[in-house]
């Protein structure tokens, strides 16, 4: 029984002397009959329930039975919807959405299209006086069984959904059979949230294969929702809303592109936050910078052909068989629909191989090297560096264009190939030899930062290589010398005495640092057995927490997480702590 009217006024189903009046009125109006008549009971204040509100105006929403409901008969729509995934015409991405799209069809009902809003299509149904209904695309004049010409169409809409689901033909000009739609219907690849699969996906695929006669894409791209770093939706209420045009406007598109990109794994949410919007800054930046340093000592424009490879230093066979290996990471990534690890891969490599070892190795051929050795480097380095940029160029667009246009193979960097693969590159050897210097820097600056010491300290190292090393170490000491910051690279024949030094360890070589000058080791390692001991009596505390039961079963579970998080903490610094005592001897 409806008791309410459009107007959320009391309808004639009511006792007359409710009826017009508004629901708020009629509310008071029932209360004070029900006093009257000794109805009331008990009355309880306050009385906390949901209520629903309209989310524009705030405004009560009352439940009300409404007329007329047209549904979509989802039978003859759902199996060759369904069938289509399960025989590889459509491939999900995450694969594990397959299922999810799959027993979502399997449990589908009849689906409800009435809708009662200002705004969408209108169902295109029309009822006349003699209880006749005519469904039309256009609008009729008269009705098709009686021929009368009072007409009046159905007052609802469309749901958002059944006119979304008509996106992928309507667009292209369908029914008519348009080029367009030819051209590009199917088309290849809809990425999209999870949070549409159903809503959306699903009903696309149904009425493209029932309307159009074909699939609508072959491949569906499932990502995450973009919450914020706590992982909560993002909401004007709350403010924690990054806004994309801000984000541009402070930090470039690229920064944001880059930083979404990175964090795009198939997880279901996203955290994003300022930090990840200024690691995609940083990282434009390492580009710019990266390019410029290397265009800046090349003499002609273009891209050069590689050396012959005979002129390949051990530094350049390792970073052409690093770029290889990023080539090949990324092809992998894209084609599976792995941003964030395409992503990852392109920072790796730029970052930390190309820049913090490609670039620092050759400074010493650019900057005083032959001719000859200083035409070679460049011609790596220019190599490199402009595929790098087209491998990056779909994540980071503006920055990589720029720069690729300042080297000058073409007209546009988005018209370019696509990097050829080079797995003659691949190159173990060097990796394995360079990754002994590598170690070797990496080791002995670590010793510096973690006993505190500045980068102009006199540091001399004593290494005794295993097997190859030795050779690498010879061919390289200049390099190992300048990037570690020491005096000088004493190469051992045999086991030296340790005593006095600090003894680590680099790709299983024994490397010591004599001490005299440079710490005092008892005051240094009673610094670090203070700091253990301190380490030692927080942990035992928080392992003694989550050890008792009633913490663990009445925390809030994001308590009991952070304490977890910080016990890992931990015994990972204390573990540290150890091996830099255990340095000392």
């Amino acid at each position: 029984m409806n008791i309410l009217d459009a107007e959320a006024h009391i309808s004639d189903a009511a006792p007359a002397e409710f009826r017009g009046l508004d629901r708020y009125e009629a509310r008071a109006k029932v209360l004070e009959r029900l006093r009257e008549l000794g109805l009331i009971v008990q009355v309880e204040r306050p009385y906390v329930h949901s209520v629903g509100r309209c989310y524009r105006c705030e405004t009560e929403i009352e439940p009300w039975i409404h007329g007329q409901q047209w549904f979509v008969k989802v039978d003859p729509l759902k199996g060759p919807a369904k069938e289509a995934a399960l025989d590889g015409r459509i491939t999900f991405w995450p694969r594990r959405w397959e299922r999810a799209y799959t027993q979502w069809l399997d449990n589908l009902r009849d689906w409800n299209i009435s809708r009662q809003l200002w705004w969408g299509h209108r169902i295109p149904v029309w009822y006349c006086p003699n209880g006749h209904q005519v469904a039309s695309v256009e609008d009729p004049t008269t009705c098709a069984e009686c021929g009368s010409a009072e007409l009046v169409q159905d007052p609802d809409v469309l749901d958002t959904w059944f006119s979304s689901q008509l996106w992928p033909y309507s667009t292209l000009g369908w029914p008519d059979e348009t080029p367009d739609l030819r051209s590009f219907y199917p088309t290849t690849a809809l990425v999209t949230g999870y949070e549409i699969l159903y809503l959306w996906v699903a009903r696309m695929i149904m009425s493209g294969l029932f309307l159009a006669g074909d699939i609508p894409f072959f491949h569906v791209v499932i990502h995450g929702l973009v919450r914020d770093p706590q992982g909560r939706k993002m909401s004007k209420s709350l403010g924690n809303v990054i806004d994309p045009l801000d984000a541009i406007a402070g930090k470039g598109a690229d920064a944001l592109r880059f930083g979404l990109a990175y964090q795009a794994t198939e997880a279901q949410s996203i955290p994003f936050g300022e930090e990840h919007l200024d690691a995609g800054r940083r990282f434009a930046n390492k580009v710019w910078n990266a390019a410029r340093l290397v265009l800046a000592v090349r003499e002609e424009s273009g891209v050069p052909d590689l050396p012959a490879a005979t002129a390949w230093t051990l530094p350049d066979r390792w970073l052409l068989s690093r770029h290889q290996a990023c080539l090949d990471e990324a092809n992998a990534a894209f084609e599976a629909f792995r941003f964030a690890d395409a992503a990852h891969a392109m920072h790796r490599f730029i970052w930390s191989e190309l820049c913090d070892w490609g670039l620092e190795t050759a400074k010493p051929r650019l900057y005083e090297g032959s001719p000859e050795d200083r035409r070679a480097a460049v011609e790596v380095l220019v190599w490199v560096l402009e595929r790098s940029l087209r491998i990056l160029h779909p994540i980071m667009p503006f920055v990589t264009e720029e720069a690729w246009q300042r080297i000058g193979p073409g007209e546009s960097i988005m018209v370019a190939p696509w990097p050829q693969a080079h797995p003659e590159h691949r190159d173990e050897d060097a990796e394995v030899r360079f990754g002994f210097a590598q170690e070797l820097v990496t080791a002995v600056r670590r010793f510096r930062k973690t006993h505190g010491l500045k980068d102009s300290a006199p540091l001399a190292v004593r290494v005794l290589p295993v097997g190859a090393q030795r050779e690498v170490a010879l061919e390289l000491r200049p390099e190992i010398e300048r990037l570690a910051g020491i005096s000088g690279l004493e190469i051992l024949d045999a086991a030296p005495d340790p005593t006095g030094c600090a003894r680590l360890v680099a790709a299983g070589a024994q490397v010591l640092i004599p001490l005299a000058g440079v710490l005092d080791p008892d005051v240094e390692r009673g610094r670090l057995a203070k700091r253990m001991s301190s380490i030692e009596a927080d942990l035992a505390k928080g392992e003694a927490k989550l050890a008792g039961e009633g913490f663990v079963s009445r925390a809030p579970v994001n308590v009991v997480e952070k304490e977890r998080r910080k016990v890992a903490a931990l015994k990972e610094e204390a573990a540290t702590l150890a091996a830099q005592i255990e340095e000392l001897g």
